[in-house]
C-alpha cells in the first residue's frame, strides 16, 4: 500500500473508531471468507461492522480515540466490530455468531503427502458436513491455540499440518476422514496425530473409534424408537381404562 493510500486508510478508521459507541477487538486468522461474509451482513442490519484491519494502521488510527488503550492488543490477523447505535445488539451478534461457529471436533494430521487434488477432494466432502480441512503453518497455528482445547496438542505440531475442523456433528467429518484415507489408499500419506472431542483429547485409536459411532441423526431416531415403546404400552392401558370406564357408565345407565 502506497503512502498516500494508507494515510486515507488511517484517516477513515480513525473516523470510524471516532464514532463507535462499541468496538470489540477480536484475533480473526481461523475465519474463512464466507464466515466473515455472513458475519459482516448480520451486523449490518444493527447498524454496526466488522473489518479486517492491519494493525500498524489500526493503532495510528487509534489515536486520539477511545481504542487507543488497547494499542497492546492489535496482535495475528485482527478484526474489529464496530457499533454505530445499539452497542448491545452487535454484541449478542457476535457471541452467538462464535457459539455457531465453535468447533467440536479438531483432528490433526501429518498431510505432506497428499496431492493438491486428494485435498481438495476432501474438502468438497468435509463440507457438506459443514466442517473444513486447513493446511496450516505450525508455528501460526501454535500461536492461534492459546486460550483454546487445542493447546494440548502443541507438541503434535510437526512436519506439513492439517486440521480438520468440524462445527456439527462430530462423527460424520471423522467417518469422512477415516473412509477417505482408505478409498485413496494414502495411509503412508495421511497420518493421525490427535485430535479434541467437544473439548476432550483424544488419541488416534479413539478417534478412529469415533468413527464407528452412529451419526446424530442416528441416534436420534434410535431414542424415538426406544421411546415409542413405553408410550405405545402406555396407550394401550389408557385405552383399556377409557374401555373400562365407558362400560361402566352404561351399567349405571
Amino acid at each position: 500500500m502506497k503512502k498516500d493510500d494508507k494515510s486515507v486508510a488511517v484517516a477513515d478508521l480513525h473516523d470510524r473508531f471516532s464514532r463507535a459507541r462499541l468496538a470489540i477487538l477480536a484475533e480473526c486468522g481461523g475465519m474463512s471468507v464466507n464466515q466473515i461474509t455472513q458475519l459482516r451482513r448480520q451486523l449490518r442490519g444493527v447498524k454496526a461492522e466488522l473489518r479486517v484491519v492491519k494493525n500498524t494502521l489500526a493503532i495510528r488510527a487509534s489515536e486520539g480515540t477511545p481504542l487507543s488503550s488497547m494499542k497492546p492488543l492489535f496482535k495475528g490477523q485482527s478484526a474489529v466490530v464496530i457499533g454505530y447505535d445499539d452497542p448491545v445488539l452487535p454484541t449478542k451478534i457476535f457471541r452467538d455468531f462464535i457459539h455457531r461457529h465453535r468447533a467440536r471436533l479438531a483432528i490433526l494430521a501429518e498431510c505432506g503427502g497428499m496431492s493438491v487434488n486428494q485435498i481438495t477432494q476432501l474438502r468438497r466432502q468435509l463440507r457438506g458436513v459443514k466442517a473444513e480441512l486447513r493446511v496450516v503453518k505450525n508455528t501460526l497455528a501454535i500461536r492461534a491455540s492459546e486460550g483454546t482445547p487445542l493447546s494440548s496438542m502443541k507438541p503434535l505440531f510437526k512436519g506439513q499440518s492439517a486440521v480438520v475442523i468440524g462445527y456439527d456433528d462430530p462423527v460424520l467429518p471423522t467417518k469422512i476422514f477415516r473412509d477417505f484415507i482408505r478409498a485413496e489408499k494414502c495411509d503412508d500419506k495421511i497420518q493421525w496425530r490427535g485430535g479434541i472431542l467437544e473439548g476432550v483429547a483424544l488419541d488416534t485409536a479413539q478417534l478412529i473409534a469415533t468413527a464407528d459411532l452412529p451419526s446424530k441423526e442416528v441416534l436420534l431416531s434410535m431414542l424415538l424408537s426406544a421411546m415409542q415403546g413405553p408410550l405405545r404400552g402406555l396407550a394401550g392401558v389408557l385405552q383399556g381404562i377409557l374401555r373400562e370406564f365407558v362400560a361402566v357408565l352404561a351399567a349405571v345407565q
